[in-house]
C-alpha cells in the first residue's frame, strides 16, 4: 500500500505555541489537508503520524476529515507513538483528541520503550520506511538537534520525496531525490 508519513513539530516550536485559532496555525492546518488530498490523488492510501501533539495531531485530524468524505474511499490512518503512556501528562482536551484519532486508526504501534529519547526518532524512522512521501512541517537546516531534522536526513538518505511546510509561512516546497 502506497504510505505518505506526516513529521514536524510540536506546539511549543510554533510561535503561536498552542494557539490554534492563530491564522498561521489555521494556514498550515489547511496546508496539510491539502497535501493529504494531494498525496491521495497521486494513490497514497495510507497516512502514518506520530502521535504528538501539533503537527502529528493537525494531520491526523485532516485525514480523519478525509475519511469521512466519499470522495476519498480506501484511505487510512496509521500511527506509530514512541512509547506506551508518552501521553500520560496531556490535558483532557488533547488527550480525547488523541484517543479520537486512535480510534480511526486501521493500525496503531509503538516503537520503543519509556525512558529511553531514542523512541522518538525510532517511531519516525517505522513510518518514513513504510511511506514514499513525506510531509514535513518543520525549518530545513536550522534545527539540527530536532527529532523532525533528524527525521528528514533519515528520509533524505531513503530517495523518499519530501513536501516541507514551513512553520513561519505555510509555504509549501518539494524536495525530490
Amino acid at each position: 500500500m502506497n504510505g505518505c508519513a506526516f513529521i514536524g513539530y510540536p506546539p511549543e516550536d510554533f510561535f503561536f505555541k498552542y494557539n490554534e485559532l492563530h491564522p498561521l496555525c489555521q494556514k498550515i492546518k489547511d496546508a496539510l489537508l491539502e497535501q493529504a488530498k494531494a498525496q491521495y490523488q497521486c494513490g497514497a492510501r495510507r497516512f502514518y503520524i506520530g502521535g504528538g501533539l501539533g503537527t502529528d495531531m493537525w494531520a491526523g485530524e485532516a485525514v480523519l476529515s478525509l475519511m469521512d468524505s466519499p470522495e476519498y474511499p480506501g484511505i487510512e490512518l496509521a500511527c506509530v507513538m514512541p512509547y506506551n503512556g508518552y501521553n500520560n501528562d496531556w490535558d483532557d482536551d488533547s488527550t480525547a483528541r488523541h484517543e479520537k484519532l486512535l480510534s480511526a486508526c486501521a493500525d496503531a504501534q509503538t516503537a520503543g520503550k519509556p525512558n529511553d529519547r531514542g523512541s522518538y526518532k525510532k517511531r519516525y524512522i517505522s513510518i518514513i520506511d513504510q511511506s514514499q512521501t513525506i510531509i514535513a512541517v518543520c525549518r530545513v537546516g536550522r534545527d539540527k538537534h530536532s527529532d523532525a531534522e533528524a527525521a528528514l536526513e533519515y528520509a533524505k538518505k531513503k530517495m523518499r520525496e519530501i513536501i516541507i511546510i514551513h512553520p513561519e509561512t505555510a509555504e509549501v516546497t518539494v524536495y525530490n531525490p
